[in-house]
C-alpha cells in the first residue's frame, strides 16, 4: 500500500482503525487488513466496485463467503466490474485459481443479474511455463437488484 502512494507521489497518513491500517490522503483511503473483518460501518456502501484479482486468489471453499461479503457493500442498483480467469484447473495449482462462468453465475445470480461482457485468451509464456494451454480472462458486470 505504501508503494502505491510512493510510486504515484501522493502524500498520505497512516492510522489504526480497528484491525486495519488506514492509509489516506484527501481523495484516497485504503484499508490494509483482512477483507472479511471489514464492515459497512467501516466504509459504508458503494454504487460501484472493481474486482480485478480478488476472487481468483480464493480457493473454492472461500468463494461464496467472499461473494456474500462483497455484495453486502453494494447498494441496490449498484454494479461490480469483475475480472476472472478460466482455465483447466488440473493443469496448474493456483493462485490464481480458475473461476469458470457457471461458478460466477452460482455465486452472484441470487443477488441480481450477471452479464458476461468480454472473453479474451490471455495465455503468455509465463502461464505456459506453469503448464497451462489456454487462459480465458472474463469480464462481468454484476448488478444488485
Amino acid at each position: 500500500v505504501e508503494s502505491f502512494f510512493d510510486e504515484n507521489n501522493i502524500n498520505f497518513t497512516i492510522q489504526q482503525v480497528r484491525k486495519f491500517k488506514l492509509f489516506k490522503n484527501v481523495k484516497i483511503e485504503i484499508f490494509q487488513g483482512d477483507f472479511f473483518d471489514l464492515t459497512i460501518q467501516d466504509i459504508g456502501q458503494f454504487f460501484a466496485i472493481y474486482d480485478r484479482a480478488s476472487i481468483v486468489s480464493m480457493d473454492f471453499s472461500s468463494r461464496q463467503r467472499y461473494a456474500d461479503h462483497l455484495m453486502s457493500f453494494l447498494f441496490v442498483g449498484g454494479k461490480i466490474l469483475l475480472i476472472t480467469l478460466d482455465y483447466e484447473q488440473n493443469q496448474m495449482v493456483g493462485p490464481p485459481y480458475s473461476v469458470p462462468f457457471d461458478e460466477i453465475k452460482k455465486l452472484f445470480s441470487k443477488y441480481g443479474s450477471v452479464e458476461l461482457l468480454e472473453t479474451c485468451d490471455v495465455i503468455d509464456d509465463r502461464l505456459r511455463n506453469k503448464g497451462l494451454e489456454a487462459v480465458l480472462e472474463r469480464v462481468y458486470i454484476i448488478t444488485k437488484e
